[in-house]
């Protein structure tokens, strides 16, 4: 979906779209995250992270792992600790 403001655009760059999909592919592939929902949104480099997780570790994890990518300037983590993910 595009939307925009005068100029400006909120449309993803293809560096963003690029970085999604990376993040999204690494927190899959991770066998203590795999099953878990997560949402990715990046913009300008900054990735933000939200979703459930059951202990403070998984959370830890999951920035770790974002973090790590090449291009990820910044993480935002909103991932919240609950017993029971949704």
């Amino acid at each position: 979906m595009r939307e925009s403001l005068g100029s400006g655009s909120f449309e993803p760059s293809k560096a963003d779209e690029q970085l999604q999909e990376e993040v999204s592919r690494r927190l899959h592939a991770d066998r203590s995250l795999e099953m878990l929902p997560f949402e990715v949104i990046v913009k300008d480099g900054v990735v933000t992270l939200t979703g459930r997780v059951r202990t403070a570790e998984l959370r830890q994890r999951a920035e770790a792992l974002a973090a790590g990518i090449s291009g990820v300037r910044r993480v935002e983590n909103r991932i919240v600790v609950a017993e029971q993910p949704a």
